[in-house]
């Protein structure tokens, strides 16, 4: 386990450092020190530092997605950095850290809203289905947080993670948590 977090802070840190860079010089058809340096950060920890880390979250999140055809036309790792973003909320981190992370998101081109998925007018069901899918037995969410309410996580696809928690958001939370007894 400290493997794979020593793997994934220094992929992080990587990808903050460089991966801005890399992206316009792969725009330029263009193989630069940058983008050496994001290849390898994502090898190693998609082939090493995956194991037992935060990161299971957010491929949750991107398996629930596979259950609507409307997010087949986009990458796994767009998925998985929407992803990353609610593995944030999830996991209670500062504020400080969700704002590097969104704004890295929003920076290089990567989605921070479910309509940038291809999920535009979408309607409860389709959340739930996702959610069902994502919170399924065996899945990797069941790794990093233990006894974790189905409702809870829609709720916060639902706002899309823009940071202000609203008390209509809370409320929701509340009504879904209540329908589902």
């Amino acid at each position: 386990m400290l493997t794979g977090y020593a793997i994934a802070k220094l992929c992080y840190e990587t990808l903050l450092n460089y991966g801005e860079l890399a992206i316009k010089s792969i725009k330029g058809n263009v193989i630069s020190p940058a983008s050496e340096h994001i290849v390898e950060a994502n090898t190693l920890v998609s082939g090493i530092g995956f194991e037992r880390c935060d990161i299971a979250v957010a491929h949750s999140i991107h398996n629930g997605f596979i259950a609507l055809p409307q997010t087949h036309n986009y990458y796994h790792g767009e998925k998985v950095a929407f992803g990353t973003l609610v593995s944030l909320f999830l996991t209670d981190k500062n504020k400080t850290a969700i704002d590097e992370v969104y704004g890295f998101c929003k920076k290089v081109g990567l989605p921070t809203t479910l309509e940038q998925l291809g999920l535009k007018n979408i309607n409860g069901q389709y959340i739930i289905k996702v959610a069902e899918k994502y919170c399924a037995p065996g899945e990797f969410i069941k790794r990093a947080i233990s006894k974790i309410l189905q409702y809870f996580i829609i709720s916060f696809l639902i706002i899309e993670f823009f940071y202000i928690f609203s008390v209509i958001s809370i409320l929701f939370l509340f009504i879904l948590i209540k329908n589902h007894k």
